[in-house]
């Protein structure tokens, strides 16, 4: 069975991110090189 877990995250402009993911350490960096485009790009903090 595979692990997912929910995110919660803040950009630099203190917009909220959230999600589901299998893999924490590479959803930050498909966010910052913009692999998924539906929501605007700002870096994590």
């Amino acid at each position: 069975m595979k692990t997912y877990y929910v995110y919660i995250l803040s950009s630099l402009t203190r917009v909220l991110y959230n999600g589901v993911t299998s893999d924490l350490k590479r959803r930050p960096y498909e966010h910052n090189v913009n692999l998924h485009a539906a929501v605007p790009h700002e870096p994590w903090i």
